[in-house]
């Protein structure tokens, strides 16, 4: 009784109904716009994301590099070692612990990498998650703006319906 009432009063003057059109029309707009920027947003998360596993691919490869490199290093050793059992020679010795030294070295930069390899997978999985907010949100706002155009619609018969009576 009482919609009827406020329908009767409010609704059904058509200054009232076409302000209300065009509110409906501007807050549409408005959910278009906010839905753009979200697909923009969207697409700079995506390039981040590849630009991610881009770094991801080099330090894998600077991780390979260096293993081997520790390989060769290790073989290098076994020969000086070879070498200081057969002449003894405090030379190869002094060789032998700059070599241990250098090994040590790349030890200390292979964990450093693995580090910063772990904390880009971690990076990647918080850019994941805010991708996947960002994709709820934007089907969020797709049911709200196919409300308001249900609602539209509903504002739109009312007014044919009104024209057809009168």
């Amino acid at each position: 009784m009482y919609i009827r009432i406020v329908y009767t009063q409010y609704l059904s003057d058509p200054k009232i109904q076409i302000l209300l059109l065009l509110l409906l029309i501007l807050l549409l707009v408005l959910i278009l716009l906010l839905q753009l920027l979200l697909l923009l947003l969207l697409l700079l998360l995506l390039l981040l994301l590849l630009l991610l596993l881009l770094l991801l691919l080099l330090l894998l490869l600077l991780l390979l590099l260096l293993l081997l490199l520790l390989l060769l290093l290790l073989l290098l050793l076994l020969l000086l070692l070879l070498l200081l059992l057969l002449l003894l020679l405090l030379l190869l010795l002094l060789l032998l612990l700059l070599l241990l030294l250098l090994l040590l070295l790349l030890l200390l930069l292979l964990l450093l990498l693995l580090l910063l390899l772990l904390l880009l997978l971690l990076l990647l999985l918080l850019l994941l998650l805010l991708l996947l907010l960002l994709l709820l949100l934007l089907l969020l706002l797709l049911l709200l703006l196919l409300l308001l155009l249900l609602l539209l619609l509903l504002l739109l018969l009312l007014q044919v319906s009104r024209f057809i009576k009168i």
